[in-house]
């Protein structure tokens, strides 16, 4: 269901029909702490999340945390409770979710820093 939800707010989007900032990339979802389904699976190139149901979506192993992980294992366990942001769909219609913009603790989004750029 979150899957069509987001894929109708992509489309309505796209065609200017909605607000600017309603928009896929701003939704923030995480698991219901009373199911009892896995959350997490982890992968080699990184870790399928359970986030609606039978919904799973993928965290690339460059979306887990701000520094380069060896193995998603390196921080993460089998079953773990994540929060995610839905990212949007790659090219086969396969959900992409993002831990490292999400505050783990508190499931707030987290805005980037912007970089000054030095002068010469």
């Amino acid at each position: 269901m979150m899957q069509a939800v987001a894929e109708g707010l992509q489309h309505v989007h796209a065609r200017g029909l909605v607000h600017g900032d309603i928009k896929p990339s701003n939704l923030v979802v995480w698991n219901d702490p009373y199911t009892r389904q896995p959350r997490l699976k982890i992968v080699d190139f990184g870790a399928f999340v359970n986030f609606f149901g039978k919904r799973d979506g993928l965290v690339h192993v460059s979306q887990i945390e701000n520094r380069r992980l060896n193995h998603p294992s390196d921080v993460l366990k089998e079953g773990q409770d994540v929060k995610v942001k839905l990212l949007g769909f790659d090219d086969r219609g396969k959900v992409r979710l993002s831990m490292k913009v999400v505050d783990q603790e508190t499931g707030e989004e987290v805005i980037p820093e912007k970089k000054e750029k030095k002068e010469d």
